[in-house]
């Protein structure tokens, strides 16, 4: 079964999932690796960034679910769980029962993430995917273009 989009609180989850990937870039370096530059020296660049973002639980569970249903990366499923984790054993608790955690992800991960909850909003906007009402016209045993 699709998972449900609560108006409100996925809609602040993807506004704050969206900040984070815009803002990628802007993030304090967590980790690094050495590469060879174009003039043959070894640097180091960053390969994941941190930020901090306040949460409610509920985004959080809703981050959970969408990775569960959405995402068949089993490592981005892993980076989530530990991320919901990590909101309930630590971060600072602020007002409205928002945590701030502290997240440190792969920009391809961040993107996975974005563009997960993204096909989330677009299936509630639109009522489901595609394969899903074809799914649902077979399983109700009607013609494909019956009403």
């Amino acid at each position: 079964m699709r998972p449900i989009w609560y108006a409100g609180t996925c809609d602040s989850l993807l506004a704050k999932v969206k900040a984070w990937h815009e803002r990628y870039g802007q993030g304090q370096v967590h980790s690094t690796r050495q590469f060879l530059d174009f003039d043959g020296k070894i640097v180091n660049k960053p390969t994941k960034m941190i930020h901090t973002i306040a949460f409610i639980k509920q985004e959080i569970d809703n981050l959970v679910v969408f990775t569960n249903y959405y995402c068949k990366d089993l490592s981005l499923k892993v980076e989530v769980l530990a991320v919901a984790d990590q909101w309930n054993r630590e971060g600072k608790l602020l007002p409205g029962g928002l945590k701030k955690i502290s997240l440190a992800f792969f920009p391809e991960h961040v993107e996975a993430i974005y563009q997960l909850i993204s096909k989330a909003r677009r299936d509630y906007l639109s009522g489901g995917s595609v394969e899903e009402k074809i799914q649902e016209a077979k399983d109700s045993g009607k013609d494909l273009f019956e009403i």
